[in-house]
């Protein structure tokens, strides 16, 4: 397991030094300075050792069981398969409704100039094509930088597929 610390000032570092620090299973990355969760993302990209990389934000806003299901989608042809709570079969649980309707209105915009028409485009739950995303070098490094990390791939011509999802409000 690699999890990165993006910078944050809320205690993030050393309560995963405290939970984490100790076990061999897991390598702890941070960054010097909240750089925002697309930068987290490739860091932690990069820092793999395997060629498929699961993808997760610490929120729990996502069953991390579903992953299990997402790996199979990695075909060949796949760079990155997206969680997608706006999938017809996917779902929203406890999340506000000024998110939900910022969150479709723009991936209803995405759709119009994107070649892969997906349902989400902005989820942080994804699997993903390490040799994809390699050297993929983000303009915005927040969570507007999980979007243009997808676009990107779509516009070099990648596959992404979608899995329906639940999200659900932060739990943690």
């Amino acid at each position: 397991f690699l999890l990165v610390d993006d910078g944050s000032t809320d205690g993030t570092w050393p309560e995963m030094q405290r939970l984490f620090g100790a076990d061999t299973r897991f390598t702890l990355i941070r960054h010097a300075h909240n750089r925002g969760v697309g930068a987290a993302i490739l860091t932690g990209i990069a820092a793999a050792q395997t060629e498929t990389v699961a993808v997760i934000d610490s929120d729990c806003s996502y069953d991390p069981a579903r992953i299990e299901e997402m790996l199979p989608l990695l075909a060949p042809d796949v760079a990155l398969v997206t969680a997608s709570p706006y999938h017809a079969l996917g779902g929203v649980e406890g999340v506000p409704e000024w998110r939900l309707v910022l969150s479709r209105g723009a991936s209803r915009l995405y759709r119009m100039v994107l070649r892969n028409k997906l349902a989400t485009y902005t989820s942080c739950f994804r699997v993903v094509r390490k040799s994809a995303v390699e050297g993929l070098d983000l303009r915005h490094e927040g969570f507007i930088g999980v979007t243009e990390m997808l676009a990107r791939l779509d516009l070099h011509g990648w596959k992404i597929v979608e899995h329906p999802a639940v999200l659900e409000a932060r739990l943690i």
